[in-house]
């Protein structure tokens, strides 16, 4: 049985594209202390800016939501250390990016 519009969407190529991070990372209770170590702020990742990223696909959830799954990097307090990760982000957390030809 086909469905319409499809539950999964492939992005080929990958669409470029803004997360917010702070709306795709859910934060808890005490991560909102603000007694925190100051090797932890220097050295864990910042999650509270906007950073650009490539969309790969959307897939709808059981709940009829969409998220988005997006290759971002993510960077250290600091801003001495990175990692980019495949993640998935809600929908709400995503806006396209305009690129300029070079």
């Amino acid at each position: 049985m086909k469905y319409s519009p499809a539950p999964r969407r492939l992005c080929d190529p990958p669409i470029p594209v803004t997360v917010d991070l702070g709306r795709a990372f859910a934060r808890t209770p005490r991560s909102a202390r603000q007694g925190l170590a100051l090797r932890v702020k220097a050295e864990a990742l910042h999650l509270s800016d906007s950073v650009p990223g490539l969309l790969h696909a959307w897939v709808r959830t059981t709940a009829g939501d969409w998220i988005a799954l997006c290759e971002i990097d993510l960077h250290t307090g600091n801003g001495n250390g990175a990692m980019r990760v495949r993640q998935w982000c809600p929908s709400g957390s995503i806006t396209p990016r305009d690129v300029q030809p070079r």
